[in-house]
Order: C-alpha cells, then structure tokens, then sequence
C-alpha cells in the first residue's frame, strides 16, 4: 500500500484508466483511417457488460481472488498476443 490504496481501489483505478487510454487510440487509429469499424459494436458490448460484470464482482471479491483473477485474466492476454 505504498499509494495509499487497498488493492481493490488499486485495480479499479487502473481498469478506469483503460477508458480514456482506449479512446484516445481510438481516436489516433480512427484519424489515420486505419480503423476498422466491424469491430466497434463487438468492442463496445463486450466493454460495456464485462466492465458492468466486473465492477460488480469486484464488490464481492476477496482481496486474493481479485489478484489471481486479476493475474489470470493478463496472463491470458499476453498468452493470446503472443499466439495470435
């Protein structure tokens, strides 16, 4: 707790940081017209009911189920970079 936050507060604030990163390179990608539109509506649902699921399973967690799920769900994603 070197910030002053418990570990829950610590993921929520890095997940809500996602939301203005991730737009802002949208916004890049969209202006250099490289972005490809058939994903937006799968994007935005899948944002929209996972970040809704999340935040409110996040509530509900264990400060160690937080941290594995946490630790899983980027492992996961490095996994699938790296594969695909």
């Amino acid at each position: 707790e070197k910030t002053g936050m418990s570990e829950k507060e610590a993921h929520a604030t890095a997940i809500l940081l996602i939301l203005p990163v991730s737009l802002l390179s949208f916004l890049v990608y969209f202006f250099k017209g490289t972005y490809d539109f058939s994903v937006l509506i799968p994007t935005a649902l899948g944002v929209t009911l996972g970040g809704g699921i999340g935040a409110n399973l996040l509530g509900k967690m264990s400060i160690k189920a937080v941290g594995v799920v946490f630790a899983v769900l980027q492992l996961a994603a490095g996994v699938f970079l790296v594969a695909f």
